[in-house]
């Protein structure tokens, strides 16, 4: 039985695939690339914070430094991870969809509506470039990408900030009168070695529970992060 696997892009992955290219060397380039994957059974995805990430440099204009790769990237995203059995792209989600399927059993309305039709958008480039431009334009949803990329890296790099202040508050409880030196080996090994992928995976399942306004005890807490620690590897390892 052959053994199937998946491939991500991230966004410099597409950017340096297209570099130099005109679009229909890139269109031509991905199909080059995806008869080499079949044969490796290898499957491509999109990831969805990818494509936003490129159609946010498109608000720049054409006079934008970024403008014509992450255009051509945004093209070779939308044929990478087209699925010609399904006629639809394969994208995958923000991990918060998973996170509150998995240990909340709910799938928020308004996230999967952005995941799909972000989907959508990433499709009109390679159904019509020109086409997809002009409408999206149009419509702002570049500048509107833009402010909802912005909006999340303002909170991500809040939220790591958060995190360890978090672990240092932790070290200087135990060790009130550590010197400044002493506290920065401290934090690194307790990011390193101590209980920090544990305590970011608890920190998430309570940051979840409180976006969908539910209560969680104490002990269930603990006990969906022990389990999100474990089976979401990447989700917290990524923090660290």
């Amino acid at each position: 039985m052959t053994k199937k696997l998946a491939v991500v892009f991230d966004t410099n992955s597409y950017r340096q695939f297209v570099v130099g290219k005109t679009t229909e060397q890139v269109i031509a380039d991905i199909a080059d690339l995806k008869i080499a994957e079949s044969k490796k059974s290898i499957i491509p995805f999109g990831i969805m914070v990818v494509g936003m990430e490129m159609l946010a440099n498109l608000s720049e204009g054409e006079d934008g430094f970024n403008y014509k790769d992450c255009l051509n990237g945004v093209v070779a995203m939308g044929h990478h991870c087209f699925d010609e059995n399904l006629k639809a792209p394969r994208i995958v989600p923000q991990p918060y969809l998973h996170l509150t399927r998995s240990f909340f059993g709910i799938v928020p309305a308004e996230i999967e509506f952005r995941a799909k039709n972000m989907g959508g958008v990433v499709d009109d480039f390679r159904i019509n470039l020109a086409k997809a431009v002009d409408h999206h334009k149009t419509k702002g949803t570049f500048e509107q990408i833009k402010e909802y990329v912005n909006k999340e890296e303002i909170k991500f790099s809040t939220d790591i900030v958060d995190l360890i202040n978090g672990a240092r508050q932790e070290i200087l409880r135990k060790h009130p009168k550590i010197a400044p030196k002493q506290l920065r080996t401290k934090l690194l090994d307790y990011i390193e070695n101590g209980p920090f992928e544990p305590f970011v995976a608890l920190a998430i399942i309570y940051a979840v529970s409180i976006t969908l306004q539910l209560q969680l005890p104490k002990e269930e807490g603990i006990k969906r992060a022990m389990s999100m620690h474990l089976e979401f590897p990447l989700s917290v390892g990524f923090y660290k």
